[in-house]
């Protein structure tokens, strides 16, 4: 049991790779310093069982990803968990 205030933290067995609004898909992905920008080059990672794939935090993509089973997907960075929405507009009036 964790004592109060103590968060767990995860440290996957596999590669982590970084995704970031602000990332560029000509970057390997591999830390936070080099993410990969868009989820159709994250959708074509070749992700391994124990994989990682990150998503940072306040940022939003559109657009559909496609999982795999045994890789985590997750959040790093601060602020508002990341977004992401499966139609490619935005249909608010």
């Amino acid at each position: 049991m964790l004592s109060p205030g103590v968060r767990r933290i995860w440290v996957p067995a596999g590669t982590v790779y970084y995704v970031s609004a602000d990332g560029d898909d000509a970057n390997d992905g591999l830390s936070p310093k080099s993410p990969i920008r868009t989820l159709e080059r994250m959708n074509s990672l070749d992700l391994q069982p124990e994989d990682g794939v990150m998503f940072r935090r306040g940022d939003v993509w559109r657009g559909r990803i496609y999982t795999k089973a045994g890789v985590t997907y997750s959040a790093y960075g601060r602020g508002e968990k990341p977004r992401i929405y499966g139609s490619p507009y935005d249909a608010a009036i």
